[in-house]
């Protein structure tokens, strides 16, 4: 169950990062 956890939350980072690059490459920030 703990090693799911990590999973998640490394997914959770890695899809914000994704998020936020998207953002600003669409916003032109």
């Amino acid at each position: 169950k703990q090693k799911w956890n990590e999973i998640l939350k490394f997914a959770v980072t890695v899809l914000t990062a994704l998020l936020g690059a998207l953002g600003v490459s669409a916003g032109g920030l």
